[in-house]
């Protein structure tokens, strides 16, 4: 178990988020960057839908029942009884230590996995918190001082590969070169064909820098503004994360975990799956390229990164 002892930020519980519940009006909700939880999970024993914790800011935690932990944020920042914490390496906390996470070194918000997963109740077949409806999570709210965060306790004989393999996870990064923009790929929407070849060349070719309004419900970006007078007036339709929607400004948003499951702006395309984790370590300032791929493409994308985490449970545990 965790105290919460400082807040000063944003802290939620997270996990993959809710699936199939968008007809019925309830987001997904999830994750930022899923593919690190996947692997991080996976690397300490868990169900691959194990609870997570996600910190913008800085936060101080105190272990008041002993668990095992790993920052698996690969940009993160943390201490661990005033010693750095390195990212990947499973940290395994005694009542009393102290945990302190800080603002990472790119991207806004920080993971933290937890070994057996964060133990607050499954609403709707999540434990994600849901902040615009208030539920899921712990109490449907964001972390502040005095919470107790539940986690297992750990028995000394407990099978941990962090013990059993000494060695520290690699996490995936987006770019190590910030100079140059991320390049992200999306497959194409019903209204980018509205678009005059022109502004749809333009929006491929150009780059986008993250901008400071964005938050986990869309990402807006920068830059030359796009001529939308030719685009069309629309009703409400579905959206998910990834979309990426075209205000009447002319600079996109792409829609991230806590979007709304209806939207009226046109679409221009859906950030690919194997890609949308990589926005989530980017700095407002930092520019990306968006590269238009075939569903055949996204596809093949989604296996390689699923294959990644099929060969680190397969190198761990054989299965």
């Amino acid at each position: 178990m965790l105290k919460v002892t400082s807040a000063k930020g944003l802290g939620l519980v997270s996990d993959l988020g809710r699936f199939g519940m968008a007809g019925s009006g309830v987001a997904w909700t999830g994750a930022l960057d899923l593919h690190s939880l996947q692997l991080a999970n996976v690397y300490l024993g868990n169900h691959e839908h194990a609870a997570c914790l996600e910190f913008m800011g800085r936060f101080s935690l105190q272990c008041v029942k002993s668990c095992v932990l790993m920052l698996s944020s690969a940009l993160g920042l943390a201490k661990l009884n005033d010693l750095t914490v390195e990212p990947g390496r499973t940290l395994h906390l005694t009542a009393g230590d102290e945990l302190e996470i800080f603002p990472p070194q790119r991207g806004v918000w920080t993971q933290l996995a937890v070994q057996g997963g964060v133990q607050v109740p499954s609403v709707l077949g999540s434990r994600s918190t849901h902040l615009q409806a208030g539920f899921g999570g712990l109490e449907g709210r964001t972390l502040r001082v005095g919470d107790h965060i539940p986690t297992l306790h750990l028995s000394a004989d407990l099978n941990c590969p962090g013990e059993r393999v000494h060695r520290r996870l690699a996490l995936p990064v987006a770019t190590w070169n910030t100079a140059e923009p991320l390049v992200v790929r999306f497959v194409e929407g019903p209204e980018m064909s509205c678009l005059p070849k022109k502004e749809q060349a333009r929006f491929c070719e150009q780059s986008w820098s993250l901008g400071l309004s964005s938050s986990r419900m869309g990402f807006r970006f920068e830059g030359r503004a796009l001529k939308t007078d030719k685009l069309p007036d629309m009703r409400s339709h579905a959206v998910h994360p990834g979309v990426i929607q075209l205000p009447p400004a002319g600079r996109p948003l792409v829609l991230m975990a806590d979007a709304q499951v209806t939207g009226g702006y046109p679409r221009l395309g859906s950030v690919i799956q194997a890609d949308l984790w990589k926005l989530t370590q980017l700095s407002p300032g930092q520019s990306v390229i968006f590269k238009p791929v075939e569903l055949s493409d996204a596809v093949r994308a989604q296996k390689r990164l699923r294959g990644e985490v099929n060969r680190l449970r397969m190198e761990l545990f054989g299965a």
